[in-house]
């Protein structure tokens, strides 16, 4: 029996000695599968940084563009009203502007308008009322000199400011409203000029 101990005994420790290689083996490739792993994950975790990075910065640049954008419309829009409330400023300080003055205005617009027939000058009731005298002799004056009659014919209600002459059927609109409007982009490129240069 003491050879099948022996036997025994060497398989025994030819097991072990297998077992604990095989262990030994197992132990070395976990270890290096854990370091590989860790390899990886570090590589991934720097890939995936990187790319959070990229998208942060991409969303800034965007959100910044967008701002820039955002803070030029507000800026255009207050240029934008600070030139229209200068041009009804204008407006206003026309049609409330000293009757002489106001009125040699409207003589040197009839010297545009004026032609050669009979013209009917429609003002405002407000203008008509506060007409100088000698205005109704100065647009005879110019309907003469350019061969033809002007006489005032009364007021319309659309009027304001300003003046309709009307020859005939046709109508010419000398209104101070309709003048800033026709010339609108005219003069907010000179109010433009006067304010930002």
């Amino acid at each position: 029996m003491a050879g099948i101990d022996k036997i025994l005994s060497s398989i025994k420790e030819s097991a072990e000695a297998e077992a604990a290689e095989v262990v030994k083996e197992a132990e070395a490739k976990a270890e290096e599968l854990i370091e590989k792993t860790k390899k990886e994950c570090l590589v991934y975790s720097v890939e995936e940084n990187a790319k959070s990075d990229k998208k942060i910065e991409l969303a800034q640049k965007r959100y910044n563009a967008q701002s820039e954008q955002a803070a030029k419309l507000i800026l255009l829009n207050a240029r934008q009203n600070i030139i229209e409330s200068a041009l009804e400023n204008a407006l206003s300080t026309i049609e409330k502007s000293e009757p002489k003055e106001y009125f040699d205005m409207l003589l040197k617009l009839l010297e545009r308008a004026a032609g050669k027939g009979e013209g009917e000058l429609y003002l405002s009731k407000e203008d008509i009322d506060r007409m100088p005298s000698e205005f109704a002799v100065a647009a005879a004056g110019i309907g003469a000199k350019k061969g033809g009659v002007i006489k005032i014919a009364g007021s319309k209600p659309d009027i304001k400011s300003g003046f309709i002459l009307k020859y005939g059927q046709i109508e010419e609109n000398y209104t101070m409203k309709a003048l800033f409007e026709e010339n609108h982009d005219r003069l907010q490129d000179i109010v433009n000029s006067i304010l930002w240069g």
